[in-house]
């Protein structure tokens, strides 16, 4: 066969096979497109930017989610081989007929499976994130499936005063079952963005009620707030936090519960307790976890600190026990909920799907799941990012802890043993491990920090997650200063160049050995001591270092908690010159107005020079920066050099 009809196959198998796919792929798309709901329009938007928690098009947590991908795929291809029951999972089957007689104390509570509840609270129902039958996904036909068929049909629950829904992802909002209560003559209480879902499905608008963290309504006698969570949100790759996540609290005049929604473990868990706690019962997620994404959601050991954070009496534990969410054990989470349980002393019960109990006397607790292999705390850590360590009880000092070698990394095993070095500020002691390594890293060998109080156990700041390197993660560089603020207190320095979270912080250890963060909110900072006074410069609040041509570098001067303002911004040019092969169409900006202005062409070996930099409203910089001959204001320049 000749080169030219060879050539003509192979383009034909592979048009023919593009075609297939592209087939398959709207295929996928009409089996998903009701599922996938519907984004909110302008009035609905409107609202949603005007929240506290809008910024940059998307809803975001103060404290961002922090990620491991390659830990991601490491635990997805090691699946516990019990993360599916082997058995029928025992469930109390019912109907409307258990909610006939109102509960004697005043408060009774149906655990339905995951994150499914009846509340009924002081003469008011409600129910929580409502799911029955289907899968945890867009598709009839793949995704995860329930392990079993809804305790209580969804056509024989009790008459509600309202349907909770902490937030948009599948297995919390499913097409089916909001279409099947449309048009039930109750109230639908959502997120921002969530009732366009809502409405596209075919509720009233006039029964969908959007809120905000700590907006109030009230339901009868019961003063519902929506309280604020630690998640994400969408149902589609073009949605991604488009909507917000909540978790709820209800107020009656007898009694308190708390519904977390979904959420990871973050220090505003503490003021839901001080302002709308304590609590009868709370109810706090704690399956579907991994080391490899603490923030996503709690886990059984930080559900209960959770739980001891808002002040309850009674814990409940769910999103469990339904669907294989994490490579984890089917059991595993409630497992560990009843050892770290035990440790604090916590008031658990773990209801049968279908199981209706009253907190105020709950039954004796029954284990009704088998006895199947699951990881412990110790095994399977998962620590949130951005909290402080627990407080009491205080486990033992671990002698093991001591560094006397540098961690090793993904790539490659520390060559040989680390250099020390010690700086001394009062009674404090710091010990910089300076490691080096068989192959070098890609961005150089990491700074181990550890200290010491006087003859206390070394630690690290502020914990071994966070400091030392983890296999499948990345380096740490850190450096001491010292002393600051003239009470023999140490400022430790650390850069994080982990895969996908590049961090800087700046700690400081106080007299006493308590550890506070500053300045960790921004990439490329730096800590220095000014006439005794802490600052912290920031460069490129907006994007990283590497990506772009012009920086804006601000700093900050840390006065007890808060960062004041200290000077003025900055503007540098990170290279003297374009530095990429192809031209690039530059978009002006007038100054005054802020609108676009003329487009501007910058070619290889374009002088490049920053002049001034001011900020918008937003916060954003505009560059006065010269091109070449041109002297032009531009919001930014990036590096986007193509081949």
């Amino acid at each position: 066969m000749s080169g030219r009809p060879m050539r003509t196959v192979i383009v034909r198998v592979f048009a023919g096979a593009a075609i297939v796919f592209l087939l398959v792929c709207a295929g996928l798309l009409v089996a998903a497109w009701e599922a996938l709901g519907k984004g909110p329009d302008a009035a609905r938007r409107a609202v949603m930017e005007a929240s506290p928690q809008w910024g940059d098009g998307v809803f975001e947590n103060p404290e961002p989610l922090w990620n491991d991908f390659l830990g991601m795929i490491r635990t997805g291809m090691n699946v516990s081989p019990v993360a599916n029951p082997s058995q029928d999972v025992p469930v109390v089957t019912g109907d409307r007929s258990r909610f006939a007689k109102p509960p004697g104390s005043g408060l009774r509570i149906t655990w339905l499976g995951h994150s499914t509840q009846i509340i009924e609270i002081d003469g008011v129902t409600v129910i929580t994130d409502p799911i029955f039958g289907g899968r945890a996904a867009p598709f009839t036909f793949a995704g995860p499936a329930p392990w079993y068929a809804p305790p209580i049909p969804l056509s024989e629950l009790p008459p509600l005063d309202a349907v909770l829904i902490s937030h948009d992802h599948y297995d919390h909002l499913q097409v089916e079952t909001i279409q099947e209560m449309a048009t039930w003559d109750t109230r639908f209480v959502v997120p921002l963005g969530v009732g366009a879902h809502l409405a596209y499905w075919g509720v009233p608008d006039d029964r969908i009620t959007e809120v905000d963290w700590w907006d109030t309504l009230q339901l009868g006698d019961v003063e519902l707030v929506a309280v604020p969570a630690r998640h994400a949100s969408g149902r589609q790759v073009f949605d991604q936090n488009r909507t917000l996540w909540t978790g709820y609290a209800l107020r009656g005049p007898q009694h308190r519960v708390l519904f977390s929604g979904d959420t990871g473990l973050f220090p505003g868990l503490t003021e839901i307790g001080e302002r709308l706690g304590p609590f009868d019962v709370t109810m706090f997620e704690v399956g579907a976890y991994d080391r490899a994404w603490p923030d996503w959601h709690l886990g059984p050991e930080q559900a209960v600190r959770a739980h001891r954070m808002t002040k309850g009496r009674l814990f409940l534990p769910i999103h469990w026990g339904m669907w294989n969410l994490a490579s984890h054990g089917w059991t595993e989470p409630v497992e560990r909920v009843l050892v770290e349980a035990e440790r604090w002393d916590v008031l658990t019960y773990v209801p049968r799907p279908g199981e209706s109990f009253e907190p105020d006397g709950p039954p004796a607790l029954n284990r009704w799941w088998p006895d199947v292999p699951w990881q412990t705390a110790e095994e399977h850590p998962v620590v949130a990012t951005r909290v402080p360590p627990d407080g009491e009880p205080t486990p033992a000092p671990d002698p093991n802890l001591r560094p006397e070698r540098c961690p090793p990394l993904r790539w490659t095993a520390p060559d040989v043993a680390p250099e020390e070095q010690a700086v001394q500020v009062g009674a404090l002691t710091a010990t910089l491990l300076l490691c080096a390594y068989e192959e070098q890293p890609p961005n150089g060998p990491p700074t181990v920090i550890w200290w010491s109080l006087g003859d206390q156990q070394q630690r690290t700041v502020p914990d071994d997650n966070w400091i030392e390197p983890r296999p499948f993660v990345g380096p740490t560089f850190a450096r001491v200063l010292g002393p600051f603020d003239g009470q023999h207190s140490l400022v430790l320095e650390r850069h994080d160049y982990g895969w996908g979270h590049p961090r800087d912080e700046v700690h400081v250890v106080d007299p006493q050995g308590a550890v506070s963060r500053v300045c960790e909110e921004v990439t490329g900072v730096r800590a220095s001591l000014v006439d005794g006074a802490l600052l912290c410069e920031e460069t490129d609040p907006n994007g990283f270092v590497d990506s772009d041509l012009l920086v804006m570098r601000r700093t900050w001067r840390v006065e007890g908690a808060e960062l004041v303002h200290y000077g003025a911004p900055r503007a540098e040019a990170e290279h003297d010159q374009w530095p990429c092969d192809a031209d690039a169409r530059v978009q002006t900006v007038d100054p005054a107005t802020l609108a676009a202005g003329p487009e501007i062409v910058v070619t290889k070996g374009t002088r490049v020079a920053a002049l001034a930099v001011r900020e918008d409203a937003g916060g954003a910089p505009l560059f006065l920066a010269r091109l070449g001959g041109q002297e032009v204001w531009i919001r930014g320049l990036r590096q986007t050099c193509v081949d």
